[in-house]
Parts: C-alpha cells; structure tokens; sequence
C-alpha cells in the first residue's frame, strides 16, 4: 500500500485512498472510507481508556504504514494532530485489526475492516467524540489518458460500483 503517480509508472489509472495528488493527473472521488479508533476490551482494561486524543501519547499505537502515526481527530476547536507512539506498524489492515484482537494496543482503521470485530464485541470504538477524517477513496488517471475509451469505460465501472454506496456499505447478496 502506498501512494501511486500513474503518470510516473505508466499506468492508465490507479486506484488509492492516501490523499496524494499528482501534477498532471485527474483526481476522480469515487466513495468515502470513513476511519475510527478502536481497541480490544482487554487492552483498555490494562492501559485505560483515552478520553482525548492527547491521552494517545500514553497507549501503545499500532499504525497502517501508509498513513503513518499522524493521527488527525476533528475537535471542536478544529483539527488535532497527535503523533502517536507506534510500537508496531504495518501495511495490511486485516493484520492490523488482529493484532488490536490480540490485546497490543489501540489502531486508526478503516471502519468496514473494523465492523466485523465491533459487531462481535473483540473490539470497541475510542474516541469516539473526535472524529477521525474520512479518507476517500479516488480514481487518478492521467490527463493523457482521460480520452481513453478503456479507461472510460473503467471509471464508468468504478463510479457505477462505488456510488452511491460504497461496496463496503451495500447488503450482502445471497448465494443462490
């Protein structure tokens, strides 16, 4: 997981969430990935529970590589920037969540990795007076490429299937 400049590595369109943009590229928002703060009840038991964003500096932090250990929170006095003490940090989202299972500390994640875990009870959400800003998640494509009947038809295919819900957000079908 990382940034990708589609112009840079030759590609006809990526697909990302991390807020980078690039000089010569169309930004398209497709959907937004709403974040939270979560923890296993264990942990919180042992080290407390945060009641604002500062009391991260206190818990031990697991980090998405990607967006690092600069936590945003909306206040209401505006933005908090905190940079959490990481002690473990990684680059999938579904590591990240069981290592959180597994009792080692408090994570910013995605809230539809989460909600399998929450609507299980292995975790709880934290914070939750401090909104953490949505990341959204875009098509960049290149103005070079933005004629392309091929990647039109992409972007239409994307658009269509992240609009106006996120995949992530729509009732599973049954198998039938």
């Amino acid at each position: 997981d990382r940034s990708v400049d589609p112009v840079e590595e030759g590609f006809d369109l990526a697909v990302g969430a991390l807020p980078s943009s690039y000089a010569g590229v169309m930004d398209i928002a497709l959907c937004a990935m709403p974040r939270m703060i979560v923890a296993s009840r264990a942990y919180v038991e042992r080290a407390g529970t945060p009641t604002h964003p500062r009391d991260l500096m206190g818990h031990d932090c697991l980090a998405f590589r990607a967006t690092g250990s600069l936590w945003q929170f909306e206040g209401a006095a505006g933005m908090i920037d905190i940079n959490v003490p990481t002690i473990f940090s990684v680059n999938d989202s579904h590591v990240l969540l069981n290592a959180v299972e597994k009792d080692l500390g408090i994570t910013l994640i995605a809230r539809h990795i989460a909600r399998p875990a929450l609507e299980r009870g292995s975790v709880i959400a934290l914070l939750e007076d401090y909104p953490v800003p949505d990341l959204w998640v875009k098509a960049l494509v290149p103005d070079s490429r933005s004629e392309n009947p091929a990647v039109q038809a992409l972007l239409k295919w994307l658009i269509d299937a992240s609009q106006p819900l996120a995949p992530w957000d729509r009732p599973v079908e049954a198998a039938g």
